[in-house]
């Protein structure tokens, strides 16, 4: 979010559709972006209004019913994103079968006078991945320079190796007329079945294959 501009603004996008489809106003703007604050207790100073983000591996179209409130808990926040005088308050989901509480969403303002929306954002891990997938491999060219398109790139490959679950290529369909999530669904499918040091990406010609002999193959002739 912090260095990819075209990251943070299908972040902020999302985060707007999200909070209105919750009955909220939305509001981010990200053209007033001023940096992120990870793991802290207290908001930053100049901050009028708070909207709560929930972040996790759930139904997009999940909703927190419940009406939030300031809280008076002793909080340490996953994340704080500052847009001008707003501040989206980030609770991210641990893990898929850690689901996140209506109090988590509430913030200790620390008697500050801060407006908290009563409504919250529910974002998808599977949406924002999908569409920073589309920033990389999409037909447009909207990053710049190869600094982002690393960081992009390093980030998506740290998501399909330990969160494949919610990666745009969990089948064939899914896939679409994309060569990339093809391929790397197509390397998933032949480290399922065979062990990971028989799998070979050769994705500047053709795709990943597998090294296999066919001695004593009862089903080489087949093949």
């Amino acid at each position: 979010l912090k260095a990819v501009p075209q990251a943070r603004l299908s972040w902020s996008r999302l985060v707007n559709v999200a909070h209105q489809r919750n009955r909220g106003s939305g509001g981010c703007r990200p053209e007033t972006f001023q940096g992120v604050f990870m793991q802290t207790a207290k908001l930053p100073d100049g901050i009028s209004r708070v909207i709560s983000v929930a972040l996790g591996d759930h139904d997009p179209n999940h909703t927190f019913d419940e009406n939030l409130r300031p809280s008076n808990r002793r909080q340490i926040l996953d994340g704080v994103v500052v847009f001008g005088d707003l501040a989206l308050v980030v609770e991210v989901q641990a893990s898929a079968a850690a689901k996140l509480r209506t109090d988590q969403l509430c913030v200790n303002l620390h008697g500050k006078r801060i407006e908290h929306d009563t409504r919250a954002a529910s974002v998808s891990w599977r949406d924002v991945i999908a569409e920073w997938n589309q920033l990389l491999f999409g037909a447009a060219e909207v990053l710049q320079g190869d600094a982002e398109r690393i960081m992009m790139r390093d980030f998506l490959n740290y998501a399909h190796k330990f969160f494949p679950r919610l990666g745009p290529w969990t089948t064939i369909g899914v896939c679409g007329g994309d060569v990339h999530r093809i391929r790397k669904r197509c390397h998933d499918i032949l480290t399922s079945i065979f062990k990971d040091s028989s799998v070979e990406d050769h994705s500047r010609w053709s795709g990943p294959s597998v090294r296999w002999s066919s001695e004593g193959d009862p089903c080489a002739e087949h093949c």
